[in-house]
């Protein structure tokens, strides 16, 4: 017989198959199709609500020669179940910023083109109205940068709040889900053949 292999499912990419509504309750099943290998496998589901009761779990695997050998229910931490994914907008927000950073090393590299070529000049080599008119220059195009690096410094702060905001609220928001889905359903299924259209159902 075939050693045990391990199946990892998250309940939540598969929508619910059916909902029974009662007075007091309502019963769901869901199914997760799967392959089998010839003898036992074991199974984890995950992301399912903190609310199943371990009476009122049912659970069929479904395919020929497949018998269900155990199973368990179990909690874990949330921090466990689900890793966190950088919300897009985060993503988005991440480029510009560094754009916006390369742009405010441009504007530094442009600075010290210009103060370079300023220590370049001398009254030797430059005649006074030259000079008067490269200071004229030189001091227009100063400023100009002097408020372009302030601009994007600016720019680049507020992208950085920006960044902060939106990833402390998707992180609030992932969490906030989470906490509807600790549980975990352990199962072991045996096979007599090797099997690729399976299925696993559970009922609660």
């Amino acid at each position: 017989m075939a050693g045990s292999t391990t199946i990892c499912i998250d309940a939540n990419e598969f929508p619910v198959s059916s909902v029974v509504v009662f007075r007091t309750q309502a019963e769901v099943t869901r199914s997760f199709p799967i392959e089998l290998q010839a003898g036992n496998n074991d199974l984890e589901i995950k992301g399912l609500p903190n609310a199943i009761q371990q009476d009122s779990l049912r659970i069929q695997g479904v395919g020929k020669g497949v018998t269900l050998l155990d199973h368990a229910i179990s909690s874990t931490p949330r921090s466990s179940l689900f890793g966190f994914n950088e919300p897009a907008k985060v993503k988005e927000l991440r480029a510009s910023k560094k754009a916006a950073e390369a742009e405010l090393k441009v504007l530094a590299a442009q600075a010290e083109v210009l103060l370079g070529y300023s220590k370049s000049m001398t009254a030797e080599h430059v005649k006074p109205e030259a000079f008067m008119e490269y200071m004229a220059v030189f001091g227009q195009a100063g400023a100009q940068n002097v408020d372009a690096v302030k601009q994007k410094e600016k720019e680049i702060e507020e992208i950085g709040a920006q960044i902060k905001k939106e990833f402390e609220a998707s992180r609030t928001s992932s969490e906030r889900n989470e906490q509807l889905r600790l549980t975990i359903i352990s199962v072991v299924l045996n096979s007599e053949t090797e099997l690729k259209a399976a299925e696993l159902r559970i009922t609660y």
